[in-house]
């Protein structure tokens, strides 16, 4: 994706910028932390994979595939989690 040609960071009143900021680290890290250990091996790799890609800087798009009750939410939520943790944005959508 192309990068942003706005400084959103530097808006105030930003109300998106201002409810991704509100979170508590320690507390998404807490919820993230005990979400990795009920995670199953493949759960495990598709956060694995994406948090790489986001600490490398690398970009990308991913997309979980399986049928309900798999997991999928949950591994979204948990990314999540870990991502508000280290105090970044994160925005989840859905595609229709």
């Amino acid at each position: 994706m192309p990068l942003p040609s706005q400084n959103w960071a530097a808006q105030s009143g930003n109300d998106l910028i201002a409810e991704q900021s509100n979170y508590h680290p320690y507390s998404e890290r807490e919820k993230a932390n005990s979400n990795l250990i009920l995670m199953n091996q493949e759960q495990r790799t598709a956060f694995d994979t994406v948090m790489r890609s986001i600490e490398d800087n690398n970009g990308g798009l991913f997309f979980l595939s399986g049928p309900g009750g798999t997991g999928k939410t949950f591994v979204y939520c948990t990314l999540c989690h870990a991502i508000r943790a280290r105090r970044w944005i994160v925005l989840c959508v859905a595609s229709s």
